[in-house]
């Protein structure tokens, strides 16, 4: 299916596609976003062969997979990674694993993720951040002091950031920052050397084989069928078949079955997710058109698509997870990164831009505590506290100061000078994976103070400007505990449960009620305080500190992504996500959503015409379905 729309990249005519005009009014579709298929891609209408849009006369344009997550999809107007959808969520506690691990939203969490044994600076770069490193380097398997839970939530990456600021190495919480609900304290005492949380006590000590052979739980579906349709929308009934989730404030636990699979992190991407599982392994479902899904299967056509969880092939001892647009990567062991899926401008970072359907190794990057997945980029934070990019660079994802493509890990610098300041004392990064669209990404150090780079067009930068930028910016007058990042939309959770959102609005992106777009941050009209936030490709969610740990979601719903039994009408302001309690861990993906609930049962819903919902059907869920096998 995804193949339909391949070959020009988001480009046609050599030009490439990144134009957007005004929005429109509360409600209505800006005339300038794209669509492919009927789909809506960005700015305009893409018709593609065999499709029937609306404003479509002609077959014919198809376009290809770009994951860039600097990019401006999922946080930032433009849609994809950091850009788009997939990395762009954020969660207390970094995107709060329930099992202990942390990461989230395509991101993953570190355990504070502070500068082991002092930041480096590279070619003499004086620190813009001016910060140090506090406390020294975490140990791969050290032990928490007295396994005490962090309360300032880890570093989150991959879209998921820690609502409750970073933790300090030493175990540490940094106080003032707003309560963690996901993070869970230490059950032995031991981390993980990703700042999540070994369930057993035993830190993981490196090694990539798969754990015990791990055989996938739903087995692939649709492995070569013809496209699905779509599917009747649900209209509010209950969700998934494996179960339904609690509707009286009671914890929903997913499956009875005592083999279930239990999630630590939750990521997702353009049309596909992943999960990280207790056991250190990773399930993915959805599109699997660029080999995303990991399974080591190369698909004979692009409909090729599961609508289960999957094993990830080659793949044990994970700590993190990042879905982009059509890639997907893992930290694993002590702090090696592995990707796969599309690599056309480099993002799978070895140094080749060949694609793969199984994991390959992340050249030079030994060290790395959180990860996040653009549209075309991939993004991580190492145990220094700085950044490393690599992908496409076309619209300034890499945020090194240059504008070329690298399919190695370049570093992200806050200046043009010779040498670049470096950016240091990062704590999380956010990014989202957007349809062929270039994305932006953001960062957050340890003072709370954010930093984004990449395009710009609707101010989702926050420098108050719409100038593109291809070294990291401070954001204007934002203190956060928590950020995330859609396709031209940017939020942040300031440390009295309030979130501010800025950039693109006219899906209502921005959550205060109106659907016009702004260059300064503007207060989402939540109905009590956040601990967690993510964002998609123009929509985004928020779990509550209520007593249930509710989430309420807004912006754009044409595929129901906003959880309230609803599609077709879009919500400029919170409304409440139907049937679901005790939230953990939340995800954005372009047009579907994802959670983790207290126990470890994922729920997903919106958009499933490639399965991204993971419920054994491709049909569309308004209200949360509960994931095969969870």
């Amino acid at each position: 299916m995804i193949r339909s729309y391949r070959s020009s990249r988001f480009q046609y005519a050599g030009v490439k596609f990144a134009s957007i005009e005004s929005p429109a009014t509360s409600n209505q579709q800006p005339a300038t976003r794209h669509t492919i298929g009927g789909r809506r891609v960005g700015n305009f209408l893409l018709c593609i062969a065999g499709t029937l849009a609306t404003g479509c006369a002609l077959p014919g344009i198809t376009a290809d997979y770009d994951n860039s997550i600097g990019g401006g999809t999922n946080g930032g107007a433009a849609h994809t990674g950091g850009s788009g959808h997939s990395a762009g969520t954020s969660n207390v506690a970094g995107n709060s694993n329930v099992g202990g691990k942390t990461n989230a939203g395509g991101a993953s969490n570190v355990g504070g993720a502070t500068s082991a044994g002092g930041t480096s600076q590279q070619g003499g770069a004086k620190s813009s951040g001016g910060s140090t490193s506090v406390g020294g380097s975490t140990g791969n398997g050290g032990t928490a002091t007295a396994g005490a839970a962090t309360t300032g939530g880890a570093l989150a990456a991959g879209g998921a950031t820690s609502s409750g600021g970073s933790t300090g190495i030493g175990g540490q919480a940094v106080t003032g920052g707003a309560k963690s609900t996901g993070g869970t304290s230490n059950v032995a005492g031991t981390t993980n050397i990703a700042g999540s949380v070994s369930t057993g006590g035993i830190a993981n000590t490196g090694g990539s084989k798969p754990a015990g052979g791990a055989t996938s739980t739903g087995g692939l579906s649709n492995t070569g069928g013809a496209r699905p349709t779509g599917g009747a929308s649900s209209t509010g009934g209950t969700p998934s078949t494996g179960g339904t989730p609690s509707t009286g404030g009671t914890l929903a636990t997913g499956g009875s079955s005592s083999t279930r699979l239990i999630a630590t992190a939750i990521s997702a991407g353009f049309m596909h997710t992943c999960a990280l599982i207790s056991d250190g392994t990773v399930r993915c479902w959805g599109n699997d058109c660029d080999g995303e899904l990991g399974d080591g299967v190369k698909p004979g056509a692009c409909d090729f698509f599961t609508t289960k969880p999957g094993v990830v092939q080659n793949v044990s001892q994970a700590t993190a997870i990042a879905a982009g647009g059509y890639h997907s990567c893992a930290i694993v062991g002590n702090g090696n990164v592995k990707c796969w899926g599309d690599n056309s401008y480099g993002q799978l970072g070895d140094a080749t831009q060949t694609s793969t359907y199984a994991p390959v190794d992340v050249f030079g990057l030994s060290t790395a505590k959180a990860i996040v997945a653009g549209t075309y980029h991939t993004c991580a934070i190492l145990a220094d506290t700085t950044v490393r990019c690599w992908g496409e660079n076309s619209s300034y994802e890499l945020g090194n100061g240059g504008t070329a493509n690298s399919s190695i890990p370049t570093t992200v610098v806050t200046d043009r000078l010779n040498p670049a300041t470096i950016l240091k004392s990062v704590t999380s990064i956010v990014s989202t994976d957007y349809m062929r669209a270039s994305t932006h990404t953001c960062a957050m150090n340890s003072s709370g103070n954010m930093f984004c780079w990449g395009p710009d067009d609707f101010g989702q930068l926050g420098d108050q400007t719409n100038n593109d930028s291809n070294i990291a910016l401070r954001v204007t007058g934002i203190q956060a505990t928590a950020i995330s990042a859609g396709s031209s939309q940017s939020c942040a959770l300031l440390s009295d449960g309030s979130v501010r959102c800025w950039g693109y609005g006219g899906w209502g992106d921005l959550g205060d009620g109106k659907s016009t777009e702004s260059l300064v941050p503007v207060t989402v009209q939540l109905s009590s305080s956040a601990s967690a936030i993510a964002s998609g490709g123009d929509h985004s969610c928020a779990i509550l500190t209520n007593a249930n740990s509710t989430i309420q979601c807004w912006g754009y719903n044409s595929y129901g992504q906003v959880g309230d039994g609803t599609s077709g009408t879009n919500r400029p302001a919170p409304v409440n996500v139907l049937t679901l309690t005790q939230a953990k861990s939340i995800a954005c993906g372009t047009n579907h959503s994802c959670a983790i609930v207290a126990g470890g049962a994922v729920y997903c819903w919106g958009d499933s015409e490639l399965g991204q919902l993971g419920t054994g059907n491709s049909t569309q869920g308004t209200v949360p379905g509960l994931v095969s096998g969870f």
